[in-house]
Order: C-alpha cells, then sequence, then structure tokens
C-alpha cells in the first residue's frame, strides 16, 4: 500500500495536475472569502464553506478519472494480477493518495481564519470542525468517484460520470422537494432504486440471476406496502432521499455551527462502502 501511495502521490505533483487542481481550488476559495468575509464584513468563515463546496465538485471528477480507468484503458491493470499485492492495499493507496491531494488546498484555505481574526471575533473551534467536515464531504465524494473510475475504461466517461453524480448529490436537498408525497409516486422512486441495488449486485456476483432476484424481492416487498400500506409509502421517499444528502448534512457544520456526530458516521460510511464498492469492482476484474 505504502508503495503504491508514494507513486500515486509522486505522479500527481511530478505533472501539473495536483499543483493546478490545488491552485483552482484556492483561487476559488480566495474569490468567495474576499468576496463575503472581507467586502462582507463577515469573519466567520464557516458560512463561505458551503460555496467553497461547489469546488470540490469541479476538483474530484479530474482528480479521480485517471486512477483505474486510465489503468485499465491502457491494459496496465492485467499487471496487477502479478503483483505481490492485496487489491485493498492496491486501492487504499490510491484513494490515500488522492486524499492528501485534497487535503492541502482544504486545510491550506481553513487556515484564512487567523487572518480573519484580525478583523473580527472568529470562533477557531468552529472553523476547524467545518474545514474537517469539509475534507470528510471530499473524502465520500472521492471514494465515489474512484470507484465510478473502476467499472470503466474511459477516462472522460469516468468524468462525466462522477461530475454527473457529484452534481446530483449536490442538488439532492432540492430535487427532494420535487418528490411526489402520494404513496405511488414513492413507490415509483424505490422502484427506481430497487432497480439500482439489483444491478449493483448482479454487477459484483457476475449473475444475472442474483440481480434479478434481488430487484424482484424488493419490488415484492413495495408492491406489498402500496397494496396493503399505503400510508408507509406516502412522502418516505422524500424523507429516505433527503437523508441520503452530503451537502444538507454538511450545512449543520457550515450554516449552524453544529457538531453532528451522526454526520460524522454517515460520511464515513460513505468512504467505507465506497471503497468496498471499488475493491470488490478491481477484484472482479482482476480474475476476469
Amino acid at each position: 500500500m505504502i508503495a503504491v501511495f508514494k507513486k500515486e502521490l509522486r505522479a500527481a505533483y511530478t505533472g501539473l495536475l495536483g499543483y493546478a487542481l490545488s491552485a483552482f481550488y484556492l483561487l476559488f476559495a480566495g474569490v468567495f472569502v474576499t468576496m463575503n468575509n472581507l467586502y462582507g464584513k463577515d469573519t466567520s468563515i464557516e458560512t463561505t464553506y458551503s460555496y467553497i463546496l461547489f469546488a470540490l465538485l469541479m476538483i474530484i471528477p479530474v482528480l479521480t478519472m485517471r486512477s483505474l480507468a486510465e489503468e485499465r484503458q491502457n491494459g496496465t491493470n492485467l499487471l496487477l494480477s502479478s503483483l505481490p499485492i492485496r487489491t485493498l492495499d492496491y486501492v487504499l493507496g490510491k484513494y490515500l493518495a488522492l486524499l492528501v491531494v485534497l487535503a492541502i488546498p482544504i486545510w491550506l484555505v481553513g487556515s484564512y481564519s487567523v487572518i480573519l481574526s484580525f478583523y473580527g471575533n472568529v470562533r477557531p473551534l468552529s472553523a476547524i470542525l467545518v474545514t474537517f467536515a469539509l475534507f470528510l464531504v471530499a473524502a465520500s465524494m472521492t471514494a465515489i468517484g474512484l470507484f465510478i473510475s473502476s467499472i470503466t475504461s474511459s477516462v472522460m466517461m469516468a468524468a462525466v460520470l462522477t461530475l454527473g453524480a457529484l452534481l446530483l448529490i449536490y442538488y439532492l436537498p432540492a430535487l427532494v422537494i420535487l418528490l411526489p408525497a402520494t404513496a405511488l409516486g414513492s413507490f415509483l422512486v424505490f422502484t427506481i432504486l430497487a432497480i439500482c441495488i439489483g444491478s449493483l449486485i448482479g454487477y459484483f456476483t457476475k449473475s444475472l440471476n442474483w440481480g434479478l432476484l434481488t430487484t424482484a424481492l424488493l419490488e415484492g416487498i413495495l408492491v406489498s406496502l402500496l397494496l396493503f400500506s399505503p400510508t408507509l409509502l406516502e412522502g418516505s421517499a422524500a424523507k429516505i432521499i433527503g437523508l441520503l444528502s452530503l451537502t444538507s448534512r454538511f450545512e449543520l457544520f457550515s450554516l449552524y455551527g453544529l457538531f453532528d456526530l451522526s454526520a460524522v458516521f454517515y460520511f464515513l460510511s460513505m468512504c467505507f462502502l465506497f471503497i468496498y464498492f471499488t475493491v470488490a469492482s478491481v477484484e472482479k476484474r482482476r480474475w476476469n
């Protein structure tokens, strides 16, 4: 794992990628800190982080698109089966290197609160917590991007799919409002989710039958609820999907200055879940 970590980190900073992405993030953050904190005379950097979060949507797809997709495209992933390294160590080495590339500009922007302290009262603990929360959101999004990079051999496709997934996550709180509150509307939304879950099961097990069986079981439960307990479905889609939002949980830190332990647990769970998906995806192709 250490060897993979050093290799990926060296590759990021041997070329211009690591420097360019850091410069873009610092420029984006600098603009909003200047507008919101210096010109707006607001010494709280927490609220500015809500705007800075959007920069990660542009950076992470570019950062993760080459991680695994390029190796499959070039055929170098075939060497993995001959290396004395576990797939988990291989994936973690790449993932940790990506986190270091992201952590450097994130914590540099977090140090802006020291500068703002010369212009007014700053809550240092709150600034540290929101910076930590932003890093956890970035780690979650990076895990998603790494997984998407593992399921495609096209670098551009990996970038587009990751950008689409992160935009969906970012705007999920707004999209939840548009979801129908009726039992039938929730049934249709959950049906789409059941198909997605069945597709993942079929992909990882390499069995269409398992995927169809999973979808059929989930769909059977939904049909039963729709027929016999429709009130349980009313408005449930909006509530459950709203709970999956990364950005709404981050706003507890940035807008309200609260430390939510459940949000931290959720961010970490997303990291572990998609790292597991990535390992399973790489392992699946390693022996194909």
